[in-house]
C-alpha cells in the first residue's frame, strides 16, 4: 500500500527553558505529548487490508486518509463499532471504528457485487 505522507518527520530536542528542563519536540515545534495524541488518531490498516490495497493499486492520498479520519470519528461520535465507508469513485473499506482500524477494503468494482455484513454503520464520502 502506498500513502502519500509528507508529515513524517525526525523527532529531535528541544529546550523550554532553563528551569523547566528538557522537552522533546518534532521539527514543527511539537511535544512528544503531541505528536503521541496525532498517533493515537491516525487510523490503522489490517496486513490485510494492505494487501488488498496494494494489490489493486489503490493509493489513498494525505486528504482521504484526513477524511476517512474524521468519518471515522464522527461515526464514533454516534456509537458505531463497525462500519462500512464508501469513498466516492475509489474504495469500499469495512472499518474497526472503536479500533480506528481498516480490516478490508475493495475497489468500487469489486465492491459493486458485495453484500457486507456484520455492520452497524456506513459513510459515503
Amino acid at each position: 500500500m502506498r500513502i502519500a505522507d509528507d508529515s513524517i518527520a525526525l523527532v529531535g530536542q528541544g529546550r523550554r527553558g532553563a528551569d523547566h528542563g528538557r522537552k522533546v519536540m518534532d521539527s514543527s515545534g511539537a511535544s512528544f505529548a503531541q505528536v503521541l495524541e496525532g498517533a493515537r488518531e491516525r487510523v490503522r490498516f489490517s496486513q490485510h487490508a494492505e494487501e488488498r490495497l496494494q494489490r489493486r493499486g489503490v493509493m489513498l492520498t494525505n486528504t482521504e486518509l484526513e477524511k476517512l479520519g474524521s468519518t471515522i470519528d464522527r461515526m464514533r461520535e454516534k456509537g458505531a463499532r463497525e462500519a462500512l465507508i464508501y469513498m466516492k469513485d475509489s474504495t469500499a473499506m469495512v472499518v474497526s471504528v472503536t479500533n480506528r482500524t481498516v480490516i478490508t477494503a475493495l475497489d468500487d468494482v469489486t465492491a459493486a457485487d458485495s453484500i457486507f455484513t456484520n455492520i452497524d454503520s456506513a459513510a459515503i464520502i
